[in-house]
């Protein structure tokens, strides 16, 4: 969950997808959009391919609290256009 500070990471995941990781200025990962569905569709009802967001949540020390799932909005959609 650790990367470059304010930067962007992407990868293909095991099952074929492209996630793309986004970091706060510690280099925590804040956000990751995922142009599939994990291989989850039951968890991940979204968009025409399940893409989706993920939103992360630290506490004051740095543990992770949370991992939100939720749509894209239209300028993530836009951003990110050349993986979904």
């Amino acid at each position: 969950k650790n990367g470059p500070p304010n930067g962007i990471t992407q990868k293909e995941s095991a099952k074929g997808g492209i996630e793309r990781n986004y970091y706060d200025e510690n280099g925590r990962q804040n956000k990751q959009i995922s142009n599939n569905n994990h291989g989850k569709p039951k968890q991940h009802q979204y968009g025409k391919n399940g893409e989706h967001a993920h939103d992360y949540k630290y506490d004051e020390h740095g543990n992770l609290l949370d991992r939100k799932t939720r749509e894209l909005t239209k300028e993530e959609r836009k951003e990110n256009s050349d993986i979904l």
